[in-house]
């Protein structure tokens, strides 16, 4: 009796699109966003809640950054000039609010992490990255700061970074690390596939935006969906090795023999 081996990434789990979300080898996958969308309506208050939060703490910082770069005011006359000081000082709060706003998407990042394992989520997971804030706002500061600068040399470069360090949030938050370390290895981990992340990232940007039609609201049920494609494709990069007890495995090929 003979065996044929299983193809490369055989022992991953694959697709189960009655509801189950699940790994995959490394790599893109557009399909992630109707999963992503599967993960977050299996447990829908959990992500409005955490995507409501999110926006609690977001909107006052941009408040508060057009209020410095506006001069004192939210509501500038026509004619107004910015001076030099209050633009200086509104673009640091503007990458203030921006990095804050990175720490909490990687929560909800961090949040279909969980779901992918089983774990228990809840709203307040949005904050997860606050436990080692200075880690993640480092990480996020330098994930920005490398976005910035590369669009300052070429549009070009800044989309192909933006593509390699969409893993940055979630990889400070689940791994735990420096956010030099963080912002290193998902440039690693991505840079192979960093334009495709792109216009993965794009497509799923567009789905969220799409929430603002409808007065805005829909964006509470939109915008979880762009945050999960991320988490989804995290654990495609960096699958947890063991895997934990009951995590799902489907679809495993089998061993052909031959008698």
């Amino acid at each position: 009796m003979s065996e044929i081996p299983p193809p490369q990434f055989s022992n991953y789990p694959r697709a189960n699109y009655t509801g189950t979300p699940f790994g995959r080898p490394p790599g893109v996958y557009f399909d992630a966003i109707s999963d992503a969308w599967t993960l977050v309506k299996s447990d829908l208050g959990s992500w409005v809640g955490a995507t409501l939060l999110a926006f609690i703490v977001y909107v006052p910082l941009v408040a508060i950054a057009t209020y410095v770069q506006n001069g004192g005011t939210l509501f500038p006359e026509p004619k107004h000039v910015m001076a030099p000081s209050d633009i200086v000082l509104g673009v640091f709060a503007s990458i203030v609010a921006a990095t804050v706003l990175y720490i909490l998407s990687g929560g909800m990042m961090r949040m279909a992490v969980k779901q992918v394992y089983g774990e228990q989520i809840s709203a307040l997971d949005v904050f997860a990255g606050f436990k080692n804030f200075g880690s993640a706002f480092g990480a996020c500061l330098l994930m920005l700061l490398a976005i910035y600068l590369s669009a300052i040399a070429c549009l070009v470069p800044a989309l192909f970074v933006s593509g390699a360090l969409a893993f940055t949030p979630v990889i400070v938050i689940d791994q735990q690390v420096g956010g030099a370390e963080a912002v290193k290895r998902s440039f690693n981990a991505l840079k192979p596939h960093a334009w495709l992340m792109f216009c993965l990232l794009f497509v799923a940007g567009i789905i969220s935006g799409l929430g603002m039609c409808l007065c805005g609201v829909g964006v509470l049920f939109t915008y979880p969906i762009y945050t999960a494609v991320i988490g989804l494709h995290y654990t495609y990069f960096f699958p947890r090795n063991p895997q934990p007890a009951g995590a799902p495995m489907y679809m495993v090929d089998p061993v052909i023999e031959d008698k």
